[in-house]
């Protein structure tokens, strides 16, 4: 599968300071904010646990993964990392492209 073949998911996993769990999800709209209009950013949005309400998901569905890789040179993306860092204790980052076979052909090699 080519890195640059079709949509991408990209998940981030923040575990966040539990005494900054409010002042993180501020941070968070606010960097939302940077992402307005960004090429190729079709949505996003933040999910918080059930379990671990220090632990956070940030979901980004990128059009192609070369407009992931464009943001992260934008002059927007320093702000945005910046602002989603503030209070982060640790962050795993995940990107996931089509697995089904649906609109594209699948290659599991």
């Amino acid at each position: 599968m080519s890195s640059d073949a079709g949509p991408v998911l990209e998940i981030v996993h923040f575990r966040i300071d539990p005494r900054a769990v409010v002042p993180f999800a501020e941070c968070a709209r606010e960097a939302f904010g940077l992402l307005a209009g960004v090429e190729g950013c079709v949505s996003h949005d933040l999910k918080r646990s059930v379990e671990e309400p220090s632990l956070f998901a940030l979901i980004i569905e990128w059009v192609l993964r070369v407009d992931l890789n464009r943001f992260r040179e934008a002059a927007a993306h320093h702000p945005f990392q910046e602002l989603l860092s503030r209070h982060l204790l640790q962050a795993e980052v995940y990107h996931f492209a089509d697995a089904s076979g649906s609109g594209q052909d699948v290659d599991w090699a």
